[in-house]
């Protein structure tokens, strides 16, 4: 079956703008029409919106052959036809030349995947340095395997005899902590449809190590098309500090994904009373272009955007005070998977 993709963004195009916006709810109710592509009867999701039918663009593409992607750097939906005499290609063609001052200019054309593939691999394309050789800041990581299923990774910090942060009696650990805020957090955003993977198990009783937890990172990227790893973790440092903060990979220090999760996990965190630190990008010592907490550089060298959470600091009573009681714990279980949440409801997975 040949269709201009053309006709199918006009559709949709029109179905949206000529159908204005009520004041007040709008009422999506799921549709039984049968759908038949070529004679075949395909499974689509529909919805009735104020009389009019509507369908998920990535669905059509499945069940009539055209590409579909989304560029973050734009706001933008691309859909494109296949090749003459190549049905099955899913190759998007080169975009039009956009002006010389906008980002990613020199882009090249991205490559989707093929979908019935199990492992998806690695889901990035670094950018190269420039003609002049000179060092770059690390580039964003370009997403290339979007499916519509969002997969988080969670790490519950340290653990075993890595016992992290603790209070000022060393009675409170924050591995303990850590884990129980991850299998919260796991808990809401599998009841929302999210699929979650945890990076240390809670029945684990041993130090992992950083190698460990490195080649742990690798193997979910190599089995799941993982979107993005939330490091869980509590702070410590001279008894003095307070506040919540994010550490971010240093390729957001300028903006992006990985800054724009981190401002969504600083306002849950404002939200829940939580007075809120300047979002942290770290360079490594040895080397300014990579960063500096392993798991970060980890992340990033997978393709993986990654962030690493701090919700307080144990080593200040009144900071400790707000995770001793299930009510605390609950808080911010809550407001990081809120955020969570937040961040995917407006970027592509």
């Amino acid at each position: 079956m040949r269709i201009s993709i053309r006709a199918i963004a006009a559709g949709l195009l029109a179905a949206t703008v000529l159908q204005a916006a009520p004041a007040g709810a709008v009422e999506a109710k799921p549709t039984t029409n049968p759908i038949y592509v070529d004679g075949k009867l395909v499974e689509l999701d529909s919805y009735t919106i104020n009389g009019y039918t509507y369908y998920k663009i990535r669905d059509l593409a499945g069940v009539l052959n055209f590409g579909v992607d989304y560029d973050t750097s734009t706001d933008s939906i691309i859909m494109w036809n296949p090749p003459a005499g190549d049905p099955d290609s899913t190759t998007q063609p080169s975009p039009e030349q956009p002006p010389s001052d906008q980002t990613g200019a020199d882009q090249p054309p991205v490559t989707q995947p093929d979908t019935n593939q199990p492992n998806p691999g690695p889901m990035f394309q670094p950018e190269q340095p420039g003609a002049d050789n000179q060092p770059t800041t690390q580039p964003p990581i370009q997403r290339q395997y979007i499916d519509g299923r969002l997969i988080v990774l969670l790490d519950a910090g340290h653990g075993g005899t890595d016992g992290g942060s603790h209070d000022a009696a060393a009675k409170y650990f924050e591995r303990d902590f850590n884990i129980v805020v991850a299998q919260q957090v796991k808990a809401i955003l599998e009841a929302n449809g999210v699929q979650v993977l945890m990076l240390r198990d809670p029945a684990e009783t041993e130090r992992i190590p950083e190698e460990e937890r490195k080649a742990r990172i690798r193997k979910y990227v190599q089995e799941y098309p993982v979107d993005v790893l939330v490091s869980i973790h509590h702070n410590g440092a001279n008894q003095r500090a307070t506040g919540s903060e994010v550490l971010v990979q240093i390729a957001y220090e300028n903006g992006g994904p990985g800054q724009e999760l981190a401002h969504c996990i600083e306002e849950q965190y404002r939200a829940a009373g939580r007075t809120i630190r300047p979002t942290k990008y770290q360079h490594s010592e040895e080397d300014n272009e990579k960063d500096r907490l392993y798991l970060l550089r980890e992340a990033y060298e997978q393709g993986l955007l990654a962030v690493i959470s701090e919700y307080c600091f144990m080593d200040v009573p009144s900071d400790l005070q707000l995770i001793l009681t299930d009510e605390g714990i609950k808080k911010e279980s809550d407001a990081l998977a809120a955020a969570i949440l937040k961040y995917y409801s407006t970027h592509p997975y």
